[in-house]
């Protein structure tokens, strides 16, 4: 209990302490605010080639997940202190191509989940920030590059990727896009034909986040 002191009552004393301290520009902390991964909003699409002396056997391939979570937090308004995002590796399907059948587009999901990422034994994909640089703009739009780290297939390898988006309301919504080497991260490279047809080593990763408080 705060007694008086000095011809000085409790609730004065407190008052001016509390007087000097925002005075000295003391304030009070901010709270963060976090965002929320909606993974039905969101999608990751891994874009990737193949390469053939045959030009009828080389072609495009698309794999899509939305099996996605993460969160962006923010220190204080339009100041994003960290990105955290967590994909599972067997989500990842074709997305199917009129030159492709059924059979052909499991066969390839096969391939991937099993042989390339393994996800038996490297189950996710995670990327953690290390620094975002975020420059916001008119209408809540804004744009910039957040650095992390990428784990997958149980390497982790230090990425950039350039972002835009918008914030509106308790909503973000977010692109981003960057490449990455398949054998930085220790996976195989599929063969076929005795090397007739191979797989391209870098792979475009595309992100289309929303995230809400």
């Amino acid at each position: 209990m705060l007694k008086q002191q000095n011809g000085w009552s409790a609730p004065v004393a407190l008052t001016v302490l509390m007087g000097a301290a925002a005075f000295a520009g003391v304030r009070p902390a901010q709270a963060a605010i976090t965002y929320k991964v909606v993974p039905s909003q969101s999608r990751i699409t891994v874009m990737s080639e193949t390469k053939s002396p045959l030009k009828r056997l080389q072609h495009e391939r698309e794999l899509r997940s939305s099996s996605i979570s993460g969160a962006v937090v923010f220190s204080a308004p339009n100041k994003p202190a960290s990105l955290s995002m967590t994909a599972k590796s067997d989500a990842f399907k074709t997305v199917k191509k009129h030159e492709l059948s059924d059979n052909d587009v499991a066969k390839i999901d096969s391939v991937t989940r099993d042989s390339i990422l393994e996800a038996k034994k490297y189950p996710n994909v995670a990327f953690k920030s290390t620094r975002i640089n975020f420059k916001p703009g008119a209408g809540g739009n804004f744009s910039g590059s957040v650095l992390g780290n990428l784990t997958m297939h149980g390497v982790t390898r230090a990425v950039s990727v350039p972002i835009s988006g918008k914030i509106a309301g308790n909503m973000i919504k977010a692109k981003g896009k960057f490449q990455v080497n398949q054998s930085d991260f220790g996976m195989t490279i599929i063969s076929i034909m005795g090397g007739i047809i191979s797989a391209r080593d870098m792979v475009e990763v595309n992100l289309d986040l929303t995230a809400k408080k």
